[in-house]
């Protein structure tokens, strides 16, 4: 396949984010590189790990290794509180009940 039919045979959306700065006295405009957001930083700095891999990280994190994968794995997203998880446990029993 070459890379012209590659190209239109899939949509490939690049973004490349520029600051245009146009002066207000005439002078030639200005061009540069925009700053990245942190959000897509912390986007990008997500990996993704397969099954059979994370289990090896996890025998890893086991021997006292650190890593960024074992970071993420091991990472808590947030903490529930109880009154949250009472309300999901009426939400389940109401389902469980419909589909009785």
């Amino acid at each position: 396949m070459r890379a012209h039919d590659f190209l239109t045979e899939r949509s490939i959306k690049v973004e490349i984010p520029i600051n245009i700065t146009i002066p207000q006295d005439g002078s030639d405009p200005k061009v540069s590189v925009a700053d990245k957001s942190s959000d897509d930083e912390s986007e990008a700095q997500k990996v993704m790990v397969s099954p059979l891999q994370q289990e090896i990280e996890m025998a890893k994190a086991s021997q006292g290794k650190e890593s960024p994968v074992i970071d993420e794995l091991t990472d808590d997203d947030e903490e529930v509180g109880e009154d949250e998880v009472k309300e999901n446990t009426f939400k389940l029993k109401s389902l469980l009940k419909e589909l009785v």
